[in-house]
């Protein structure tokens, strides 16, 4: 009797450490992510990104632990065996895989768009009306490739280090527009509808072709994009919204 009470203890005691300790991390017990800022609360991404990791930490019992890092190169920090996870909004764009990492299933669709000033709404529509102005973006980012890409000559593009320095610039009326994405897989009306600073000249990153944003996880963190992906299809992202991430990570 006893025996069998043994057994049934140390099974159910190893069921217990598969269900919680599902996967490896650089230091047992904490998951290193890379963001550009420390997230707080809010409805906005790096919001949404805080409450995803909070529901992980309480499935998995593990502590989030973050690093800021500049956004620029940082999906290579997963690879480096810097981070276990690299949280700095990456869409999935073939030159960013790396041997030494992987892309998790998506979490946000993103289309691209031109923040600008309210006031200036009368002067601006589309990229064409700022020949003569100035477009901000951080470098790095998607939206700065894009924009070097649609720019047309006569446009000062000004190169940023980080969004937060963008957007005092912008505020302070020392460039005229941002270049950035909006979520339409959240909302994408409440872009649109910002009397202050409306978003403006919208496009896809690539004609006709959906952009995602996700994780780029460690690989040498075994099981962890498994158990990424699995929250992410359990919980939507935002967690508990409708829209719910792709099973199939796309090319």
């Amino acid at each position: 009797m006893i025996s069998n009470k043994i057994v049934i203890l140390t099974t159910c005691f190893l069921l217990f450490l598969n269900v919680v300790v599902a996967f490896e991390t650089l230091e047992p017990g904490v998951l290193k992510v890379a963001v550009t800022e420390i997230p707080k609360e809010g409805e906005n991404a790096p919001g949404w990104t805080l409450d995803f990791l909070r529901e992980f930490e309480r499935v998995h019992h593990v502590k989030v632990e973050f690093s800021e890092v500049s956004f620029d190169k940082s999906w290579l920090l997963a690879g480096e065996d810097k981070v276990d996870l690299v949280a700095t909004g990456l869409t999935i764009l073939d030159e960013r895989r790396q041997v030494e990492s992987t892309f998790s299933n998506p979490y946000l669709q993103v289309k691209r768009g031109l923040r600008i000033h309210g006031d200036e709404s009368h002067l601006f529509n589309s990229i064409e009306d700022f020949i003569g102005y100035r477009i901000g973006a951080v470098e790095g980012m998607t939206a700065y490739y894009d924009l070097l890409n649609r720019a047309p000559p006569g446009i000062e593009i000004v190169v940023f280090d980080s969004w937060n320095s963008m957007y005092d610039s912008f505020y302070n009326r020392e460039i005229q527009a941002v270049a950035e994405g909006y979520y339409v897989s959240v909302n994408s009306i409440i872009n649109h509808t910002d009397e202050n600073y409306p978003m403006i000249d919208d496009h896809d990153l690539l004609p006709g072709q959906p952009e995602h944003l996700a994780f780029a996880v460690r690989n040498k963190s075994s099981g962890l994009v498994e158990a990424i992906n699995d929250l992410l299809e359990l919980t939507g992202f935002p967690i508990r919204s409708e829209w719910k991430t792709s099973k199939q990570n796309p090319a």
